[in-house]
């Protein structure tokens, strides 16, 4: 209420135009260089209704900031939801593993509506998402960006729910030929991960002379060496949810050094830090399959081997 108030106070005299050019210009730039998910989900959540009821026109640039920061609330709540589901099956606990796997789906669900809003706001923003290319500002770029992010992943978090959140599929190639109205070197490789993440999760989607595994590998590989990692994390997604681990091993391993080498910081770090997020979930539903417990260390790997029957120091030598 109070955030409301002030909103009122200071922005009733504004049009959409002013609120979203003050989010683009202050908000965004401010808000994505910090890596920290929970501030951003936060600012999503609390600002979503103010903004909407600020004007009588929507304004469709901030709410795709707000309506994709708030689904991250949702989204790290998924991976807790996933890990207690795996936990579970490991433990052999059938009751358990069905009740936590039932609200993952759950959570799932509300993730994708959060993103797709977000989508569509895009879409309201800058015109039918893959039809041609819209005229971007500098500024606009990052919106649009994060609004292909945010439908890629409506999608995905929609069929982990289960598919009931009426997002549909015929979505993931219009952000794959949208995603080539932003400059790839620019945005550290991520408009092609994305494209090649399509084409690799969808089968038969991508042109017949691109190997679409390659073409996403080489994005996180380029991205890497460009100081943001959020093409290793859009790989490693797309990897896990294929069943391709050899593939995911070869990313996460990836995503691990470059972190080491160069740690999360900058002007974009929260898209990084995401990144990173997404993959050491990834490599977490492995170790929690196979062991029963999260990544101890990022970069490492489950050993599938039978474990060695262990020595009590303690026990008294019987020679």
């Amino acid at each position: 209420m109070i955030l409301g108030f002030i909103l009122h106070t200071f922005w009733g005299c504004l049009s959409h135009t002013h609120i979203d050019g003050f989010t683009l210009d202050n908000v965004v730039p401010v808000g994505m260089s910090q890596p920290d998910l929970g501030k951003a989900c936060a600012l999503g959540e609390g600002l979503n209704h103010p903004l909407r009821s600020l004007t009588k026109e929507t304004p469709n640039k901030a709410m795709i900031i707000a309506e994709t920061t708030a689904a991250l609330c949702i989204d790290v709540d998924t991976m807790n939801a996933d890990i207690l589901a795996d936990q579970y099956t490991y433990l052999k606990m059938p009751s358990q593993a069905m009740d936590s796997r039932i609200a993952a789906e759950r959570l799932h669900s509300q993730a994708a509506y959060r993103y797709y809003l977000a989508y569509l706001y895009s879409n309201s923003a800058y015109g039918e998402i893959g039809e041609g290319c819209p005229v971007l500002q500098e500024k606009d770029e990052a919106a649009y960006l994060i609004g292909l992010v945010a439908g890629t992943l409506a999608v995905i978090h929609n069929r982990l729910g289960g598919n009931k959140s009426g997002v549909p599929d015929v979505l993931l190639p219009k952000i794959a030929r949208a995603s080539a109205c932003l400059d790839n070197t620019k945005w550290w490789y991520t408009p092609q991960a994305l494209r090649a993440g399509v084409w690799a999760f969808v089968p038969g989607s991508g042109p017949e002379s691109v190997d679409a595994w390659k073409h996403l590998q080489e994005a996180g590989e380029l991205g890497e060496a460009s100081g943001f990692r959020i093409a290793w994390g859009i790989h490693n997604l797309i990897a896990y949810l294929s069943g391709k681990e050899e593939q995911l091993a070869v990313g996460i391993s990836a995503h691990a050094a470059a972190i080491t080498e160069r740690p999360i910081q900058g002007d974009w770090a929260l898209l990084d830090e995401y990144g990173f997020r997404i993959s050491r979930h990834m490599s977490d539903r492995i170790w929690a399959r196979e062991k029963g417990y999260r990544t101890p260390n990022f970069g490492t790997w489950p050993i599938q081997a039978e474990k060695p029957e262990e020595v009590d120091p303690f026990e008294e030598d019987p020679f």
